[in-house]
């Protein structure tokens, strides 16, 4: 289901705390042009970014987001949602301990197989790695 790769996407921009500009730019510009997000209008993804803000603030937990969401989704879309909850977090170049958290659960929680946590991690280094 395409609205809970989105809203992934979105958990990992808030993983820090703060929606930074490029990660927010890198979600609509995912949401604009990669197919399974097409369908999906923005004011739809501008409220998942408010839910999440909100739930972000209430202090919910993100394990127990993670888990209503991953309720959702197939073994290829669970696969799919954290490489691209990855790709956002390097977005701006810096992945803060939030987001090694957040993706380390994911990838436990979702049963992400290890070499393809490692090939994920590893085009992200080869992409934003600063030399």
């Amino acid at each position: 289901m395409s609205i809970a790769i989105l809203q992934t996407m979105v958990l990992a921009a808030f993983a820090d705390g703060k929606l930074d500009p490029e990660e927010k730019n890198l979600i609509r510009t995912y949401q604009t042009l990669y197919p399974p997000l097409q369908d999906i209008p923005k004011e739809e993804l501008d409220e998942e970014m408010i839910n999440i803000a909100k739930k972000k603030a209430l202090k919910v937990k993100d394990r127990h987001i993670i888990e209503d969401i991953g309720e959702k989704m197939s073994k290829s879309e669970k696969e799919t949602a954290f490489a691209l909850a990855a790709e956002i977090c390097a977005s701006n170049f810096k992945f803060v301990p939030p987001e090694n958290d957040l993706l380390d659960f994911l990838q436990v929680n979702w049963d992400i197989k290890k070499n393809t946590a490692l090939a994920v991690y590893k085009s992200l280094k080869l992409r934003y790695a600063s030399k």
